[in-house]
């Protein structure tokens, strides 16, 4: 059983709230008519000719939060006591965790951590009074084990699956999103693990023989020279990134969706339509093969230039997470772990990238309201240069039991970011 959530929302008002306000249009397609949460502009900037937005993520561990309370926040304007433009701070909200492990015939399987698994079954109490407010619900994956010191299992972890795997790990994500309506996925690369790289190492021997199973020339350089563990260890991780890449593509296209709409909603635009679903993917990269992905899960590919064939768009891919928490040690703080060419293209692209984790936890891991206005003004840039990440992450979000000032400590991020306050709904905000 999960444990007792620490605070109970009253769906009554939320949910009279919901119909009351985000009914759809007359005559359009049910599928068209799917609320969303608008996008926010960056501060720096307004009134210019191509305005930059911030997406909003959540993480909540849902062993100690529950997932409404993502719904508490809003992002709008209180005119004489009402609330005005109030649609939800947070876009999505990702639902820690499941995670890799093996079956009984050593098959990559997805397990379900018994708090996730209660959340899910509970689908009408905890999730789909969020997707009426228009917030996406992602489920985290985590890559097997969950620290650096714990070996978890020879070949499962994204970088390790080989297509096998991969075939048999898409049906299961598939599965939740079809039981649950669940609307994507993130790939946290936390259980890298020093086993869950291809165990391509010069001890293995063949089957039932003492003669090594690839050859010498494997592990050494071109001129011939043996390469050192610490070598080999590297190139290993680096094709780890390339299976993670490949398995992201997969994945990609896995989960895409295409819908019929025949029926008449009154309207040429709407009638007869087929629609293409995407479902969200996010990358959170940790200590694992995140490190080394590859060009190729960018949003875009580049056109091929000699065919001129039209780049493949991955609109489901909507950000990469870097691992740091609390911190913008310079303007692109993980450049160093991407490959040259990713480099340029987070340089042009980088609203596909959040360069950091902003940690709630009440006590001394928070920052101060100072340092958050400080972190939020280095994220935001200024009018001339504004920064051109895409995404605020965010992690531990307390109850307004165990900081009845959480409203106002994000505000330290809103007013900076996208110059606006951020309310509560059960702060008596209005």
């Amino acid at each position: 059983m999960v444990q007792k959530f620490v605070k109970v929302l009253s769906f009554l008002g939320i949910l009279v709230y919901l119909f009351a306000c985000k009914e759809p249009g007359a005559g359009l397609s049910p599928v068209v008519a799917i609320p969303e949460v608008p996008r926010k502009e960056l501060l720096t900037t307004f009134g210019t000719v191509n305005p930059h937005y911030v997406r909003t993520i959540l993480h909540i561990d849902i062993e100690k939060y529950n997932p409404l309370n993502a719904m508490d926040f809003f992002f709008g304007w209180i005119v004489n006591g009402v609330p005005f433009d109030d649609y939800p701070f947070f876009e999505y909200v990702v639902l820690g965790h499941a995670y890799l492990t093996q079956d009984v015939r050593g098959n990559v399987a997805l397990k379900l951590t018994p708090s996730l698994q209660y959340v899910l079954d509970n689908n009408k109490t905890y999730i789909q009074p969020l997707i009426l407010k228009g917030i996406k619900v992602l489920i985290e994956v985590r890559s097997g084990c969950f620290n650096d010191d714990e070996p978890g299992f020879y070949g499962v972890g994204f970088g390790a699956m080989d297509m096998p795997s991969v075939n048999l790990f898409a049906p299961q994500l598939h599965d939740l999103v079809n039981q649950y309506g669940i609307d994507g996925f993130e790939f946290n690369d936390i259980g890298g693990g020093y086993r869950a790289y291809p165990p391509y190492t010069r001890d293995l021997k063949q089957f039932g023989t003492n003669e090594p199973l690839y050859p010498d020339e494997m592990f050494q350089d071109k001129n011939g020279n043996e390469l050192s563990d610490a070598e080999i260890k590297e190139i290993l991780w680096s094709q780890g990134g390339a299976n993670f890449s490949d398995m992201i593509i997969y994945i990609n296209e896995h989960l895409k969706e295409r819908r019929s709409v025949p029926a008449d909603y009154g309207g040429a635009e709407y009638d007869g339509r087929t629609i293409e679903i995407f479902r969200s993917l996010v990358t959170r990269r940790d200590n694992g093969h995140g490190r080394y992905l590859h060009t190729e899960t960018r949003p875009a590919f580049i056109p091929d230039a000699y065919t001129g064939a039209t780049p493949l768009v991955l609109w489901n891919m909507i950000a990469f997470v870097n691992g740091i928490s609390n911190e913008m040690e310079n303007d692109f703080p993980f450049l160093e772990m991407w490959d040259d060419a990713l480099k340029r293209h987070v340089k042009q692209e980088g609203m596909f990238f959040s360069p950091f984790i902003i940690d709630l936890s009440v006590g001394e891991s928070r920052l101060s309201a100072q340092e958050a206005r400080v972190l939020a003004s280095a994220f935001a840039g200024t009018a001339s240069a504004p920064n051109r990440f895409g995404t605020l992450y965010f992690s531990n979000l307390p109850t307004i039991e165990e900081d009845p000032g959480i409203a106002s400590f994000l505000t330290n991020f809103t007013t900076p970011i996208f110059g606006r306050p951020l309310y509560m709904y059960e702060n008596g905000d209005f």
